[in-house]
């Protein structure tokens, strides 16, 4: 374990449910709390925020998840000035601001034509006998299209995603189809994602890869004939690294347009610059060769 001390820290349940402890949190001396701005209702409704106002510790809203392109360089500069972080804050958003930038300059003069239909299979094989659920013109959805695709569930639904009939995936053929996968084996052994993480090796992810793209008809899909069956880090659709899968994407999607852009190489950059770990693992990857 990289941090050792980090099994010491109190678990405190749900600040969304009946069991956070909010005499727990007054007794750390707490004196600001960070939410998700997805939970701003939930946590309204809670009464939390008043609670916590009462007992004089702030309540703040930071966003990598709703509009993660829009609200990530405001959320790390909200951090870096309330714990005064700033020189650190700044130096992580110019890094943020330079990345995309990679991939905006390019797309941007990308026709609408030359654009693939992407489906995003969120938690690919996380229920092996589920499928599927995708996401809409929202968050990893929202990747797609400004990395210059048109991602599939932005036509079907106005918000963040929801289930969708394999027949109608079937039906459209999209040309590209991305997973996406974590370490889920301790919450669901019989899992079948793909086990991307710090501990995830080249060999089990292809095994994996393999192993979802043959469940029955997948393997007459275009995009598993053609080279463009991946899958990526489930976590990065609530996170400030989302640049690094909005990079994967670019490439998989125009990698004539992209000659120079290496997301493995921004991983390692990020780790060496921002993190305190060593990078390691593997974190999206491509179906080597078609299923038989």
């Amino acid at each position: 374990m990289a941090f050792p001390a980090a099994a010491d820290i109190p678990r405190l349940g749900s600040p969304y449910a009946d069991d956070w402890n909010l005499e727990s949190v007054i007794s750390l001396g707490t004196d600001v709390v960070f939410m998700n701005l997805g939970e701003l209702l939930k946590a309204q409704e809670s009464g939390i925020i008043t609670k916590l106002d009462e007992a004089g510790i702030a309540t703040v809203f930071v966003d990598f998840r709703q509009d993660p392109t829009t609200n990530t360089v405001s959320s790390i500069q909200l951090m870096g000035r309330i714990l005064d972080r700033r020189d650190e804050a700044d130096a992580f958003t110019d890094f943020y601001t330079q990345q995309m930038s990679r991939i905006y300059a390019t797309v941007e003069n990308i026709p609408l034509d030359d654009r693939p239909v992407v489906f995003i299979e969120q938690a690919a094989g996380y229920n092996p006998n589920k499928c599927c659920s995708t996401f809409g013109a929202a968050n990893l959805g929202r990747l797609v299209d400004l990395a210059g695709g048109r991602n599939w569930g932005s036509q079907k639904f106005p918000g963040f995603g929801g289930d969708v009939s394999l027949e109608a995936v079937f039906a459209d053929d999209p040309d590209v189809i991305i997973g996406t996968g974590a370490n889920w084996s301790e919450a669901n052994p019989a899992t079948t994602a793909v086990l991307f993480g710090y501990e995830a090796t080249p060999e089990a992810v292809q095994e994996r890869l393999a192993a979802l793209a043959a469940r029955p008809g997948w393997a007459e899909m275009s995009a598993v004939k053609n080279g463009q069956f991946h899958s990526v880090y489930h976590q990065f659709y609530n996170s400030p690294y989302h640049f690094v899968a909005m990079q994967a994407f670019a490439k998989w999607m125009h990698p004539d347009l992209f000659p120079d852009l290496d997301p493995e190489e921004t991983m390692k950059e990020l780790h060496a610059r921002f993190l305190p770990i060593d990078y390691s693992g593997v974190f999206w990857g491509t179906l080597d060769s078609p299923v038989n």
